[in-house]
């Protein structure tokens, strides 16, 4: 997001921005594209064009983090009031060469010259290699960073009967069944109950997947975002899980 932008923005703008940026992620959680335009202030709105650009911005970076490269050209298209825009067209050329050095290799020069020879030398592909070796260094550290610890609640004081840990790279399937990840005997419990996991947006997310729910914190929710002291409890009365994400905080913090 451009700094100089964000400067003059008024508390009211910043939220409509992050509402629009928000939307925009929670559909890619739930794998479904999202219909720009829905999310799009409306024509001639003083937020229109840095909220379209920002908009840009987040989904051609889910796009490449996803394995379904989409390139600038194909935005362009579709809005050409930004592709009339030269600084929001160089912006949005950066973003790209950024996503694409930090996920696979840094565009080369000859590339950008083909493609954007109006803008091409202002694109500075030093700068941008040197920031995504810095962004690829941080998303290793959260890879060893990025633990969680599972603990089944022994009632009634709450103590700590098992625990498991796992890290970003596990999907951990929780249920009755011997071939569980999360193994819990109890009638409460289906046989694959839920699954925790890691999100692209680097949460931990919980999964339900039995037949009588699972409250998330005292609510019985399908989908969750677990935090540090999260309580899961199978079929809202079953065995209790507690998350402890401490190993996460500790490391990131040394």
């Amino acid at each position: 997001m451009s700094d100089e932008f964000t400067s003059e923005l008024s508390d009211r703008d910043w939220g409509l921005l992050a509402e629009a940026i928000n939307a925009l992620e929670e559909s890619w959680l739930q794998d479904s594209a999202a219909d720009l335009s829905e999310l799009v202030p409306k024509l001639g709105g003083p937020l229109r064009d840095r909220v379209l650009v920002e908009l840009i911005k987040t989904d051609q970076e889910f796009c490449w983090r996803n394995g379904e490269p989409k390139p600038l050209e194909d935005y362009l298209a579709d809005w050409p009031e930004v592709a009339r825009s030269t600084d929001s067209v160089l912006e949005l050329l950066d973003a790209e060469c950024l996503i694409r050095a930090i996920e696979s290799d840094t565009p080369n020069r000859d590339e950008i010259q083909r493609r954007y020879p109006g803008i091409a030398d202002r694109v500075d592909l030093e700068a941008i290699a040197e920031t995504a070796e810095n962004e690829r260094e941080r998303l290793r550290r959260l890879a060893v960073a990025n633990c969680i610890t599972i603990r089944l609640l022994d009632p009634p004081k709450d103590d700590a009967r098992t625990e498991w840990q796992f890290t970003r790279d596990d999907t951990i399937l929780i249920g009755r069944s011997v071939e569980a990840d999360v193994c819990i005997e109890d009638t409460k419990v289906s046989r694959a109950h839920g699954t925790i996991f890691y999100s692209p947006e680097s949460r931990w997310q919980y999964s339900n997947l039995g037949r009588n729910g699972t409250a998330c914190d005292g609510k019985m929710s399908q989908e969750c975002t677990l935090k540090h002291d999260s309580l899961l409890q199978f079929s809202g009365i079953g065995p209790r899980l507690k998350i402890d994400l401490r190993t996460q905080q500790k490391s990131l913090e040394s």
